[in-house]
């Protein structure tokens, strides 16, 4: 869970971080119509996704040892429902497929604008069920778990601030610099900075993407417990080390853009959470 607080008062910090990095949103728009493929999303076959290769019963089991523990013997259900329900949720929102299309009869329009923009009109919706979902698996989290919930929600609600900023520019922006092809590109450096920082808490978690979902299996099943979700100094400073290593992996990349947005993303995080505090020069 101490990964999750990686998967954003502002104004002043984005233009400061932002403008005087990235091109604006019309030069944006502008390049973006020039892309004719987004690997990410080109390739993409939801469909044939082997969903049985998922690790989703070490998980279970994790979670409802932890329900039992916290919250008595129908916690766990209520949790799992949940979990349904904000999956289902985000699926209704968002169809990639039905996404792809969208933007591909868009571009040679120079449309694509408008495409995010009807997609970043929907965060009240996905608030909402993320709301929901934190309020349903309350029982299931620790006292001090419970006490970050508020935190958390607004991490998401500051997240999705900084994705639809002016209604999606910064999409337009991550696509237009090449941030799909950027990330893929960076798989294994991105990946090996997660071993890094977080392998410790498995002693088998083998983060190789060569592996992939029997791999995360096996670095499940080394999971006695599931790590609670705390703002401490450990966590902060976690956050950070991987913030550093992901952003440096990035910056290898042709357009520095994409580097720039996750780094601005992590540096929005903090200021939403204590870490701000515990990773100050005072501190």
């Amino acid at each position: 869970m101490k990964s999750l607080i990686i998967c954003f008062a502002v104004s002043g910090f984005l233009c400061a971080g932002l403008c005087q990095k990235l091109p604006t949103a019309d030069e944006a728009l502008a390049k973006i119509n020039e892309i004719v493929d987004i690997p990410g999303l080109k390739n993409l076959d939801l469909k044939g996704l082997n969903m049985s290769m998922l690790p989703f019963n070490e998980a279970e089991n994790l979670l409802k040892k932890k329900c039992e523990k916290n919250g008595g013997p129908n916690a766990y259900e209520t949790a799992k429902a949940a979990g349904s329900n904000v999956v289902n949720c985000v699926k209704d929102l968002v169809d990639l497929n039905v996404l792809k299309q969208e933007m591909d009869a868009a571009r040679p329009t120079g449309d694509l604008d408008e495409v995010f923009k009807k997609y970043c009109h929907k965060k009240p919706i996905l608030k909402g069920c993320v709301t929901n979902f934190t309020d349903a698996i309350e029982p299931c989290l620790d006292p001090v778990e419970r006490e970050n919930k508020k935190i958390v929600l607004n991490i998401t609600e500051k997240i999705l601030n900084f994705v639809c900023f002016k209604e999606g520019d910064r999409i337009a922006l991550f696509i237009a610099a090449k941030g799909p092809e950027c990330f893929q590109a960076k798989t294994q450096a991105i990946m090996d900075c997660g071993n890094s920082t977080y392998g410790k808490y498995s002693k088998d978690l083998p983060m190789n993407p060569e592996q992939g979902l029997a791999g995360l299996t096996t670095s499940l099943s080394g999971i006695k417990d599931l790590p609670s979700l705390v703002f401490d100094q450990k966590t902060c400073t976690d956050m950070n080390t991987l913030q550093g290593c992901v952003v440096n992996a990035l910056e290898g990349c042709e357009d520095p853009t994409p580097a720039n947005l996750l780094d601005s993303i992590f540096n929005y995080i903090k200021k939403v959470t204590p870490c701000q505090k515990m990773l100050s020069p005072q501190a």
